[in-house]
């Protein structure tokens, strides 16, 4: 090699290119360790530095950067910022889930001596733009704390690459280390970083609305084959994953910061709530206090469900109040109504028996939501019931306790929505009710939520009960399972009437 190295003239490398590609073969080798002379070692840096300014495409810069890290002498600045680029500190002596590339500890004197020299700049500038958006590298967010101490004035690098990792569907590597140099310094700009992510959000809305609608349709009718729609039907995931993890990363950094109180008055207050619930949900460590609190205080629609998902993790007690206040409220949407079966679980304690704090709430209630909170019983596992028989048995258990509760009519309405939820045969669970449970019955029909009243209107149908109106309704809502359950009563039903329902299907 040290031969080789002395053989270029004028504009050839073809020699030092060769001592190049022994060194990267030796280290495949163990225990073999090579010295070359200072000469060669000199002009071999030398060529490495040219190598990373000149690198053209982002992945040849990677790799210029990688060879300066590996083969460059301690003595020589561009290698040792190369290797801090690239390589890093020491692996942690803590086995965790997600590796991340920390940072070197570097000495004061280090760290003056790479900030004064004239190549770190330009060689920190690529690397934030043209390899934390696209490596596979998972970087902690410290490193971006050290390239803004060696090289200032980069700023400008992150907010580029923040725009580059904010497009919908676009690169998505170290988010979280892009927004922390972005939002790093004195004054951070978290209301730009917010903005830049609540336009990417806002443009996978209106790609899914415009343009996605159509594929959607033609996945989920078999038009297309079995690959592309599973690659249609997981976009949208991927459209929005960029934006939630970067409004997530500035939530982070910004809860530090000031904590949550300004997100109440935010224009994208719901968006942050949403990220911030998240942040909440996934930290094992609880939030301060008063914060749950806060974020149910303003959260509309959808971010609710998101912030009772994160009071599920971290149940407090001051909460209870708000959770049967929720408990309490009609319209809410299947998966939220689960949740708050858990949660009020949680409020249990011993036992965790939710159905004393349910029967509470049933007596503050419309009957529509009384039978919905017998179908949350027997739709919700807990914690203890058990797989299969003894599972179900368990949910129905509960289910008909809290029945028991109710008033006399809507009692047996309960336990028949227990009974048919839990596999009984249909006509012999219907034909038990009593004349003013089946006048109950007739009406609320037409008003309970339409997955409770699928399985009451096949008992409907089984006792004489005009099957139609509530089957139009069931067949409007486009869930396969209350169509099922539709089609199933106007069978039962029979009637001309129900069969002509069915061909206008």
């Amino acid at each position: 090699m040290d031969g080789l190295s002395t053989l270029d003239e004028d504009n050839e490398d073809w020699g030092i290119e060769m001592v190049l590609a022994v060194l990267r073969a030796s280290t495949k080798l163990d225990e073999l360790e090579l010295t070359l002379a200072p000469a060669t070692q000199e002009r071999l840096d030398a060529h490495l530095e040219a190598n990373a300014m000149a690198a053209g495409r982002r992945f040849d810069f990677e790799r210029a950067l990688d060879n300066l890290a590996l083969f460059g002498s301690a003595s020589h600045l561009p290698s040792r910022l190369a290797w801090v680029l690239v390589k890093g500190g020491p692996e942690p002596e803590e086995v965790t889930w997600l590796e991340r590339r920390r940072p070197p500890t570097l000495t004061d004197e280090e760290t003056e001596e790479l900030r004064n020299d004239a190549r770190t700049l330009p060689l920190v500038k690529r690397f934030v733009s043209e390899v934390l958006p696209f490596s596979r590298t998972n970087y902690d967010p410290a490193v971006s704390s050290l390239l803004l101490r060696l090289a200032p004035g980069i700023e400008a690098a992150f907010w580029d690459a923040l725009d580059t990792v904010a497009r919908p569907g676009g690169p998505n590597e170290n988010i979280e280390a892009i927004v922390a140099g972005a939002c790093g310094g004195a004054s951070p700009d978290f209301d730009r970083a917010i903005a830049r992510f609540a336009q990417s959000m806002a443009e996978a809305g209106d790609w899914m609305e415009k343009e996605h609608a159509e594929e959607t349709r033609q996945a989920e009718e078999h038009e297309v084959n079995a690959v592309a729609a599973d690659q249609i039907l997981e976009e949208p995931g991927d459209r929005y994953y960029n934006a939630q993890t970067g409004m997530t990363a500035v939530v982070k950094l910004r809860r530090v910061h000031d904590g949550i109180a300004w997100i109440t008055d935010h224009p994208d207050r719901q968006l942050l709530i949403s990220a911030a619930a998240e942040l909440i949900g996934q930290s094992r460590r609880a939030p301060e206090p008063g914060e749950l609190r806060l974020l149910i205080s303003v959260a509309e629609n959808w971010t609710r469900n998101a912030v009772w998902r994160a009071v599920k993790q971290h149940w407090q007690t001051d909460l209870a109040d708000l959770l049967t206040a929720e408990l309490a409220k009609c319209d809410l949407d299947g998966g939220m109504r689960g949740t708050l079966i858990e949660i009020a679980a949680l409020k249990a304690n011993e036992g965790s028996d939710p159905v004393p704090l349910l029967a509470e709430v049933a007596q503050r209630v419309a009957p529509e939501r009384q039978l919905e909170l017998v179908y949350d019983l027997m739709r919700t596992s807990l914690d203890g019931d058990g797989h299969g028989e003894p599972g179900l048995a368990a949910r129905r258990a509960r289910a008909e306790r809290l029945s028991d509760g109710l008033p006399d009519e809507l009692a047996e309405l309960g336990r028949l929505l227990a009974a048919l939820l839990a596999g009984a045969e249909i006509r012999s669970s219907a034909e038990e009710l009593s004349k003013p449970a089946r006048v109950s019955l007739s009406s609320l029909l037409t008003t309970v939520a339409p997955e409770v009243a699928g399985p009451l209107l096949c008992a409907g149908a089984v006792i004489g009960l005009d099957s139609t109106a509530t089957a139009r309704r069931l067949l409007a809502t486009g869930d396969a399972d209350d169509g099922v359950a539709a089609v199933q009563a106007l069978l039962i039903d029979g009637r001309a009437a129900a069969k002509a329902v069915q061909r206008r299907r």
